[in-house]
């Protein structure tokens, strides 16, 4: 009979061991926040370099943090933020600017004209 009214205290402290991971959850993001918008505009800093920092600000776990960071800067938690993957990746503050291609195409097939046979064809007209 002593355990069955034990329970509700076992239940209480089961509630606040469930409120921990929040907490953790929540201090992982608002220093992600705050290194994120750190960074200037138009400027990337590596996502390694950006678990580091939050591990050190924040104490927790490396693999802990890493899923975290990864999650919250992936999934949009932060506006005009991307990331990008490559020898140049990491996470960047700002609009990617649109690349313009402006190489001479062919009018028909719209391929690209090769730089030897676009010297052939203005020599061509050259002497036409």
């Amino acid at each position: 009979m002593s355990d069955i009214k034990d329970l509700p205290e076992t239940i209480k402290s089961y509630e606040v061991k469930q409120e921990e991971p929040k907490d953790a959850m929540q201090l992982v993001k608002d220093a992600t926040e705050k290194y994120v918008l750190d960074i200037e505009w138009g400027s990337r800093m590596s996502l390694s370099d950006l678990i580091d920092k939050v591990v050190y600000t924040t104490g927790q776990k490396y693999s802990v943090v890493q899923g975290l960071v990864n999650l919250y800067v992936h999934n949009g938690y932060f506006p005009n933020v991307r990331v990008e993957r490559g020898r140049s990746g990491g996470v960047y503050r700002g609009i990617k600017e649109r690349s313009i291609d402006n190489r001479p195409r062919c009018s028909e097939c719209t391929q690209v004209i090769p730089k030897h046979l676009l010297e052939k064809l203005n020599a061509a007209k050259q002497s036409a």
